[in-house]
């Protein structure tokens, strides 16, 4: 079997708890990062671009549990602090099957910690949240003058173990093999990309640097989306508190409209601030009416499962607004129950009243 070279990308992603604003971090580093673009290498416009463009800190070289790394960190404005570990490889994929990282996520925890302390400044509409980082694996392979898809042939089932992340290849059933081997988008015959959801395996002999941006943007918005659904549970789980409690029978019926009206500004506010941030997350891929880019992306996308996430948030703010709505309707009822027992009332008052004078 043909000896591969390439390198390995280990990307951990933070999410910020805010909204970076990017034209303040040049201030706050005192000093301009790297803008990371994509290329567009393949036949693409030049005017599309990921906006806004996620900035890159180089960190330099460093040794983890023996091994040498190249550390870059990037920052992507709608709130994600991005850390890759890239290290070289030299032989069969097959060698790759028990490579574990030891350490990584460790170094990767110190550094964005070390960055998000620097960039607090730079940080806006912020939140006090925090969810597990998201890790992803891309294995580059750079050999020139070999045919892709003959690659994938060869290597299909240690490919297909890598993105399922099993160490043993004779696990995996030949159904499992053909639909990791189906996850694959290629554009020249030297060029191919296996995208799974923990992972991608991508064959590119010139430059890979778009391949390697859209998985990492798309990543970036997996976590944000993952990050305001568990937001949002959260606020779900206050809103339901606080709605039982204004209907409850304790609480004053004059305060009532009050304490809903507030509560609906509440509600209606973070409707929005989770609809902007939605809008922010899905606009950093505007770049998908290209044809190769795009449908890169919707394979990601779909490995991924955005629209799923997408969709939880939706229902999530939906539930919150239907709280709202019950406790309105509860109240307006028990309004109109208190406006009729007055206008009652009042008639038997006059009832009275009239019996009185007609005693007299």
């Amino acid at each position: 079997m043909k000896v591969l070279s390439g390198y390995v990308n280990n990307y951990y992603l933070f999410d910020a708890g805010g909204e970076f604003a990017l034209e303040r971090v040049e201030r706050v580093l005192n000093k301009k990062p790297r803008e990371q673009q994509l290329v567009y290498s393949k036949l693409t416009p030049e005017y599309i671009r990921v906006t806004p463009a996620p900035l890159e800190i180089p960190i330099g070289k460093q040794t983890i549990e023996g091994t040498q790394y190249e550390v870059t960190a990037r920052v992507f404005a709608v709130g994600v602090v991005s850390v890759l570990f890239r290290r070289s490889f030299d032989g069969e994929l097959r060698s790759l099957l028990k490579d574990k990282p030891i350490g990584l996520e460790k170094k990767a925890v110190e550094i964005s910690s070390r960055i998000l302390s620097d960039l607090k400044e730079a940080l806006e509409s912020t939140y006090d949240h925090h969810v597990e980082p998201e890790d992803y694996k891309v294995i580059v392979i750079k050999n020139e003058g070999i045919d892709a898809g003959q690659v994938l042939k060869e290597n299909e089932r240690v490919i297909a173990a890598l993105l399922r992340e099993e160490g043993d290849v004779s696990l995996l059933s030949d159904e499992e093999v053909k639909r990791v081997s189906e996850s694959a988008i290629s554009y020249y015959h030297d060029d191919l990309a296996v995208i799974g959801f923990t992972g991608a395996v991508v064959i590119e002999p010139h430059d890979e640097r778009d391949v390697l941006t859209i998985l990492e943007l798309a990543n970036a918005q997996l976590l944000e989306l993952r990050t305001y659904n568990d937001l949002l549970i959260k606020e779900s789980d206050r809103t339901y508190s606080q709605v039982r409690e204004i209907i409850s029978p304790r609480a004053g019926l004059l305060l009532k409209p009050a304490r809903i009206s507030e509560t609906a500004r509440d509600i209606a506010e973070l409707r929005l601030e989770v609809t902007d941030v939605v809008s922010d997350i899905y606009n950093m891929s505007s770049f998908i009416g290209d044809w190769y880019i795009g449908k890169l992306y919707a394979l990601a996308s779909d490995k991924l499962r955005l629209k799923e996430w997408h969709a939880d948030v939706e229902r999530k703010l939906d539930e919150v607004e239907d709280f709202y709505s019950l406790a309105l309707a509860r109240v307006d009822a028990q309004r109109n129950v208190w406006l009729e027992f007055l206008i009652v009332l009042l008639i038997v008052f006059e009832i009275v009243l009239s019996l009185t004078v007609y005693v007299k």
